[in-house]
């Protein structure tokens, strides 16, 4: 009797103990679903072919060059020394020739004002859904205050050497998982990721590491923001680290089911407002399709029309004149409904003032306008 009740208990101990594991691990697996990261985001990750490195510069007259070795196509740094430039009001001029073509980097979706470039923090070149690609991550090196934390991405495809298209976009994330296939479309996309203070941050104080992350898809030259049905952007707004090497969703509209910060699914919800294409009570940027972009912190005021259909035809002629970002913003402030045109989205100061001079070589007169201040 007494060896068998000590078997009970025996097996009473052993069952016991694997259920609590089996909570403990139900409890890791739930814990670890809410964690997301950039190469969780995507569909399939990217096949880095090679990275390449730098050999000892070479002058030639008043350029240094770098030759880059270890990628498919020749790859060459240049940077023009000279007494005339200086590392803030003229930069040197900086850029790549791939091959025998020449290019200059950006920060910037638009590729509206050219980006110094010192040095490369990385450079990868990678096999994705068919076609070649070189990645050019760097600092954003004519910064002030916030947007220091940027990095900035030129990336080009080079499966026709004959024909390269270059894309440029910002982001606070770091890495080259935010290029991949997030929307399962076939085609290559990349995600923008920026600081955003929750609505409460004017009352508590609490303000960091708060992320905006928007997804973007690129063909023919071109960057395209990513819209549901609604005409409203998908998006997720999480809480993570430092770094955004791992975080939590606390918000989202996007492609697929998204596990939130309670261990839920996450229900589909607009960031913004229910959308209105124009909406002249709502002092949003749009594009001439009627699309909704966040402002920034600058952009150039070229005019104000009475009309949304003149501010339309207006704003497609001179993106076309450009090939920039020219934008419409309805005001309801100045007596009667009116829509501004304005030209860029910047989060400093000097590539608006740069993009302004840009303006002003093709004959549009505009005015600095800083959305903080003036709005």
């Amino acid at each position: 009797m007494k060896n068998i009740i000590t078997l009970f208990i025996s097996l009473a101990v052993l069952f016991s103990s694997s259920l609590m594991a089996q909570d403990n691990d139900s409890t890791q697996t739930e814990s670890a679903d809410k964690i997301y990261t950039f190469e969780r985001l995507s569909q399939e990750s990217v096949q880095v072919i090679s990275s390449p490195l730098p050999s000892i510069p070479k002058e030639v007259g008043d350029t240094s060059f770098t030759i880059y070795e270890g990628a498919s196509v020749p790859l060459k740094y240049f940077f023009v020394h000279g007494a005339e430039y200086d590392n803030i009001f003229n930069p040197h001029p900086t850029g790549i020739f791939i091959g025998e073509e020449k290019f200059v980097m950006f920060c910037d979706q638009e590729k509206a004002v050219q980006q110094p470039v010192n040095m490369f923090l990385d450079i990868k070149e990678f096999f994705y859904l068919g076609k070649t690609y070189l990645a050019f991550i760097s600092l954003w090196e004519n910064c002030d205050g916030a947007t220091c934390r940027y990095r900035c991405y030129n990336l080009f495809d080079i499966t026709d050497t004959k024909d390269i298209k270059q894309y440029s976009f910002n982001s606070i994330y770091d890495g080259l998982a935010s290029i991949g296939e997030f929307n399962n479309d076939g085609l290559i996309d990349f995600l923008r990721a920026a600081p955003k203070a929750p609505k409460s941050a004017f009352e508590d104080g609490t303000e960091e590491n708060y992320y905006y992350i928007t997804a973007y898809t690129i063909k023919e030259g071109k960057s395209i923001q990513l819209h549901n049905d609604d005409k409203s952007n998908y998006y997720l707004y999480c809480y993570g680290d430092d770094m955004l090497q791992q975080f939590e969703i606390l918000q989202a509209d996007w492609f697929y089911t998204i596990i939130d910060s309670s261990g839920n699914v996450a229900p589909k919800k607009p960031y913004f407002a229910p959308y209105v294409s124009f909406d002249p009570y709502e002092s949003y940027l749009y594009d001439a399709q009627g699309f909704r972009m966040e402002k920034k912190r600058y952009s150039i005021h070229i005019a104000t029309l009475g009309d949304v259909e003149g501010a339309v035809e207006e704003s497609q002629a001179i993106a076309e004149m450009m090939g920039a970002g020219v934008y419409i913003m309805p005001d309801q402030y100045s007596g009667d409904i009116s829509f501004r045109i304005m030209a860029g989205n910047f989060l400093s100061k000097e590539p608006a003032l740069n993009f302004q001079k840009k303006l002003n070589d093709y004959g549009i007169e505009g005015e600095l306008f800083d959305f903080r201040k003036s709005w």
